[in-house]
Formats: structure tokens, C-alpha cells, sequence
């Protein structure tokens, strides 16, 4: 099956979260598919119920990794075409993760389907990346360094260009108290809605001291808040606050997005900083649960000059994606772990994540042709 056929046939089978839906459906796909291929050893491995990554091996050492995730985001409205057909115009494929990232495996399938025989080969298609990253945290909760090889490349959309280093990403929420009083003496009490705001602006500051220069500044994003006046009452897990204009309000919760630029920026260090400043400044922090403490990535172009040869064969040109423009890529877990180089190389297209999501079919074709001959280079 060629590229755009197997794209088509992955994007007819939705593989988003909810409703009732899983990536299990597509999963069997892939599954079955590299079933048929005889050199492969594949295995589906158990994330959660219901939800798994298929996992596919060579027999000698592993050399090469190449993976793709299996699921995408939620329907979006404002289609002009049916969303899961597959819709071919001139020459972009149009469906729901066309771009992000079917279209990618697709190329790795067909790719994988042209050898007889092959060493030192791994494949990964995973679940929830799009989410909580589950799928690449098990893979990686029970892989060593000589299970993945010496190069992992995920194909994520990048136009064709290599992607070889990110931000990280933090995600934090924490809750403040202070102390009620009457609103017209605010002096009497400790306003946590400004305790909140007063602790993220010092923040903000802080993380300057933890710059990069090739990945720059971190990046803040106050996701969320509220405050009001603490009634000591829940519904759901979730504050029931008053919103009384005589009150203080003594008490707030925030949740915040860092994208770190150093490893040693965590959400641990994070935390204690805030907690300082609050305290300092008598407030005080009950609670912080952390989402999300990922480090940032960053891949040698040196150590993937044979990856950059293959890429101007095929392409007639060598390009690499400007880091501060991107967002986080779980392949970050796999070089953490092991210390490998680890790229992202992904066809071109647009509107990941939003209605009329397309892949450009010519570029599924020479992303095709990257991954054959880098399994060639790698795996012969």
C-alpha cells in the first residue's frame, strides 16, 4: 500500500479521545498491517485498559527507532469536507490528523514495507501524545538504551525540515491563603488574588536567570485563576468561594504553563520559588500539584550529519525548524532517558489542531524516501 492509500486508511479511523472513542481501532490497524511483515516481531503494549502502543522489533541489536503517535485531537467544527474521509484536492489530503500525524506514519509504514529482511530496527506507534503522554511514558518506563538504538526520529510535522530542539514543559497548580478582613480597610486582611499576582510577577522575573542560547527566554502562561472568600466548602473537588465585594478574598488557586529552556529549570524548583516569595511575603501556599515537568531537548546537528545527507538527496535541501517557535515533543522522555540524539522529521502541511487540516501528498512520498533510506543506512 503506498503512502497516500495507507494515509487515507488511517485518517478513516478516528483515533481521538472521547465519546467513547480510544485509538484502539487504528492501533489494530498498524498492528495487523506489520503483523504481515515477516522480519517484524510486533507486540501490542498495555497502556491503560482499553489503550495500548504497538510495538515492532528486528532481531539484532537495535540501531534505529522511528516512531509516530497514533492519536489526534478532538472533531473540531467548520469542516469543509468530511473530517475522516480522506479527502483528496489537487494535491493536499485533507482529514482529521492528516498532517498531525498520520500522514507521517504512513510514510513510516510504506517505507518499512519495501525491505525483505532487516537488523536492528525498532518501531513505535503510540497513544496519547496528544494528552497526558501515557503512551511514550510506558514505552519508556520499560526501555533501555539497547532496545532503542542510536538515533529515534518521530515523525512529527516539520515541512520536511529537521526539528532538533524544544522547549520543556511545566505545568503547575497551586492554591494561596491569606487573610479576610473588610474590603474597606483592606489593610486589615492579605488579598490572595493579589498574593497570586504579586508571586507570578516575581516568577516571571526569576525565570529570566535560566535562559538558553540556542532555545532563549522561558516562557510563562497564567492558564488560570480565581479567588474569592473561602467558604471551606467543595463540590466536585472544587472550591466553593464567595464573591461578596465586602470581603477579602483570602483565598485563590492558579494553574501555569513554563516552557523551560535549561534541564535544570523543573517544576520542583518552580514551586519552592514561589512558595518562598508567598511566605516572605505572609501568604501562604496549601497545595501544588504538578501536571507536567518536562525538560527541553536539544540534538547536536553534528551527530545527525548522516540524517542531514539523506534529507538533501531526497528534498535538495537542508532546513532546521527555529526551536523557539515550537512547542514540546514527548521524544524529549527517550533522550532524557538514554541519551540519544533524537529528531523530529515530519511532512508538510497545515492547520494541525483546527478544521481543514491538510498533508501535502508529495511531501508523505519524499518523507517516505527519507525513512526508507535511513533504515537502509541504519538497519542493512
Amino acid at each position: 500500500m503506498d503512502p497516500l492509500k495507507l494515509a487515507k486508511k488511517l485518517i478513516s479511523i478516528p483515533s481521538y479521545l472521547g465519546s467513547g472513542k480510544t485509538e484502539k481501532e487504528v492501533g489494530n490497524f498498524v498492528y495487523n498491517y506489520l503483523k504481515k511483515i515477516a522480519y517484524l516481531s510486533v507486540q501490542k503494549q498495555e497502556v491503560e485498559r482499553g489503550r495500548f502502543n504497538v510495538v515492532a522489533r528486528t532481531k539484532g541489536k537495535p540501531q534505529l527507532l522511528l516512531a509516530g503517535h497514533l492519536d489526534t485531537v478532538q472533531p473540531k467544527t467548520g469542516w469543509a469536507v468530511n473530517q475522516f474521509a480522506g479527502v483528496v484536492k489537487g494535491n493536499k489530503l485533507y482529514g482529521l490528523g492528516a498532517l498531525d500525524t498520520k500522514g507521517g506514519t504512513a510514510a513510516i509504514l510504506s517505507a518499512v514495507k519495501k525491505f525483505k529482511n532487516l537488523s536492528g530496527l525498532s518501531l513505535l506507534f503510540y497513544c496519547d501524545e496528544e494528552y497526558d503522554f501515557k503512551g511514550m511514558k510506558k514505552f519508556i518506563s520499560g526501555s533501555s538504551k539497547n532496545e532503542i538504538g542510536k538515533l529515534a526520529v518521530l515523525a512529527e510535522p516539520t515541512d520536511l525540515k529537521i526539528w532538533n530542539a524544544h522547549r520543556g514543559l511545566i505545568e503547575i497548580y497551586f492554591t494561596v491563603q491569606g487573610r479576610t478582613g473588610h474590603a474597606g480597610k483592606p489593610q486589615s486582611g492579605k488579598n490572595a488574588i493579589d498574593g497570586i499576582y504579586a508571586s507570578l510577577i516575581n516568577l516571571r522575573a526569576w525565570l529570566e536567570n535560566f535562559s538558553d542560547p540556542t532555545l532563549g527566554k522561558p516562557s510563562l502562561n497564567i492558564a488560570y485563576v480565581r479567588g474569592g472568600l473561602n467558604t471551606g466548602l467543595r463540590r466536585g473537588g472544587e472550591y466553593l468561594l464567595g464573591r461578596e465585594g465586602n470581603n477579602i478574598a483570602d483565598f485563590a488557586e492558579s494553574v501555569i504553563d513554563i516552557r523551560p529552556t535549561k534541564n535544570i529549570l523543573r517544576a520542583e524548583k518552580v514551586v519552592n520559588q514561589l512558595k518562598k516569595y508567598l511566605e516572605i511575603n505572609d501568604y501562604k501556599m496549601v497545595e501544588s500539584r504538578i501536571r507536567h515537568d518536562f525538560g527541553s531537548l536539544y540534538t547536536s546537528p553534528k551527530t545527525v550529519d548522516n540524517v542531514e545527507k539523506i534529507v538533501k538527496k531526497i528534498v535538495g535541501k537542508i532546513f532546521y525548524l527555529d526551536p523557539r517557535n515550537k512547542g514540546y515533543g514527548d521524544g524529549q522522555l527517550i533522550q532524557e532517558k538514554h541519551g540519544i540524539p533524537v529528531i523530529y522529521l515530519g511532512p508538510v502541511g497545515q492547520n494541525a489542531h483546527a478544521a481543514n487540516e491538510f498533508v501535502d501528498i508529495d511531501s508523505i512520498d519524499k518523507l517516505s524516501n527519507i525513512y526508507y533510506l535511513l533504515i537502509k543506512e541504519y538497519c542493512l
